[in-house]
């Protein structure tokens, strides 16, 4: 009578686990880097949010239209309790292909807040390099029906994304 050899994996076995194995790796990696997609909108719709919230409280507290010009002027990150980790400052005319991916900056030339997309294809169709708020002064039309003395401002400011084209 013979015995039987153990003699491990054949080539063949090895090469089935290995092909397994890498396409669940790919899968993996795929959902992984979604996730990582999905946290960055997220963080990007939170701040956006908050500086939406801080900017109404201060316009509500507003006595004229000259508070609510002012608070058009400022940089929308000062509206915030904490600024977030990855702002990197206040510059004119930033040149963007030369700043680090995932932050955010204050474009003092035209007063804009921008955010520079670490997965650039996710948020946009238009550019899909960078997203741009911007604090914005509105003057409503005046009530003619309404008399003189009323109490109240015939104006208000709203944080919009800016369309960026290039």
């Amino acid at each position: 009578m013979k015995q039987a050899r153990c003699r491990g994996f054949t080539l063949l076995e090895l090469a089935v686990c290995l092909c397994v194995f890498l396409i669940l790796l790919g899968v993996l990696g795929n959902r992984l880097l979604f996730y990582r997609m999905q946290a960055e909108r997220v963080q990007v719709q939170q701040t956006v949010s908050n500086m939406r919230t801080g900017l109404y409280a201060r316009a509500g507290l507003a006595q004229n239209a000259g508070d609510l010009e002012r608070l058009a002027n400022m940089n929308p990150l000062s509206f915030l309790d904490r600024i977030p980790t990855n702002y990197i400052g206040e510059y004119y005319s930033p040149d963007i292909e030369k700043l680090p991916r995932g932050v955010w900056l204050y474009d003092k030339s035209d007063r804009s807040l921008v955010y520079l997309l670490n997965h650039r294809n996710f948020f946009s169709d238009g550019n899909p390099n960078l997203l741009k708020f911007k604090v914005k002064f509105l003057r409503l039309p005046q009530n003619n029906a309404k008399p003189s003395d009323a109490p109240g401002i015939n104006a208000g400011v709203v944080l919009t994304q800016v369309d960026v084209t290039s």
